[in-house]
């Protein structure tokens, strides 16, 4: 019978050592190698400077020109590719909860809230004007298809459109009564001029193959969770995230959507790639943040840490040059950034 010789234990000790070492480098490995996250900024009480909110959405630009808005009627604006965040006061009579922002170019811009808050800049942001607009509903999103063509979703189903570059809306909301089911329109996405996509409350999916002329109703089967965020990389290949972890895939345009595993519990508010391989979902609530991470178009998705616990909400991604600069904003004020090349 052939014997294994056990080590002595000063043996042992150098095989426990190298073992440790080996664990420790691993772990240091898959650390180092995940996209590192840096806070640029945060809620700080101490200040007691006035600047604290929950945010909702962060748009950049270009990599200088950030914008970020939150909850009672909070914006937020960096000239310096995030290093510094000034307060912007819009001079609204009526501060409202600001749940968007979106440039459709350079200069081009849109902020949207509660109570049907719309407020349109034609400057960069240098000064914002309130199009007309005849809807009291909350506007969660906009999309600009070209210089003229627009639409707005928002709570109780909203859908309006703009056919003279913003300056005027027009469309219609659902009168629910009390107590009845409420369908909240979360997130739009154009892939072209003509199909675009939108996605909402318990599972609603609704596509266009007209430029917003008519809207269908996709049926997801098994699938009735809120969905907050759409997102589609070319027109074949896109993702929708959603209630509790989920997140759906195409990669036929639409005609079929898959389940991705997670293995998360928390919301994922918004959804992004920048190629078909790597994408990011964020979500989270008070007690923790979800950042996940997908380097194989979402057949796994990876969990990354981002900062302090708290909801995150938005992404917003600007390409320079061979670098993606990727922006995060959420709860407690917290913007994070990460690049990606």
């Amino acid at each position: 019978m052939n014997r294994v010789k056990l080590p002595s234990d000063q043996g042992r000790g150098q095989a426990y050592s190298w073992i440790i070492l080996l664990i420790v480098a691993g772990l240091s490995l898959s650390i180092t190698s995940a996209q590192e996250w840096k806070v640029v900024r945060e809620d700080d009480f101490a200040r007691a400077d006035g600047i604290e909110g929950d945010l909702k959405a962060v748009y950049f630009i270009d990599q200088n020109s950030g914008w970020a808005v939150g909850l009672q009627g909070l914006v937020l604006q960096t000239a310096d590719g995030g290093q510094s965040w000034e307060k912007v006061d819009l001079q609204q009579e009526r501060v409202r909860d600001l749940w968007n922002i979106y440039f459709s170019t350079d200069k081009v811009g849109f902020i949207t809230g509660t109570s049907g808050l719309l407020l349109m800049t034609a400057d960069g942001g240098q000064t914002w004007n309130q199009p007309e607009l005849n809807n009291r509903r909350r506007i969660t999103r906009a999309w600009m298809v070209t210089e003229q063509l627009g639409f707005m979703v928002g709570e109780n189903s909203t859908v309006l459109k703009s056919v003279d570059g913003g300056q005027t809306w027009l469309g219609e909301s659902e009168r629910v009564r009390v107590g009845e089911k409420r369908t909240n329109l979360d997130d739009i996405c154009f892939v072209s001029l003509t199909e675009g996509w939108i996605v909402g409350s318990f599972g609603t999916v609704m596509h266009t193959t007209d430029a917003g002329e008519s809207w269908e109703q996709i049926a997801l089967e098994e699938i009735d969770h809120n969905l907050y965020a759409v997102f589609f990389i070319d027109p074949q290949t896109g993702w929708i995230s959603g209630q509790e972890g989920l997140v759906l895939h195409t990669a036929d345009g639409g005609q079929t959507w898959n389940q991705q595993e997670t293995d998360a519990y928390d919301d994922l508010h918004d959804i992004v790639f920048i190629d078909k391989q790597r994408g990011w979902a964020v979500g989270g609530d008070i007690f923790a943040n979800m950042i996940l991470h997908t380097a194989n178009g979402g057949e796994t998705w990876e969990p990354q840490s981002g900062g302090r616990s708290t909801a995150l909400r938005s992404i917003s991604v600007h390409k320079q040059e061979e670098t993606h600069h990727i922006w995060i904003g959420g709860g407690a004020g917290i913007i994070l950034h990460g690049q990606a090349n």
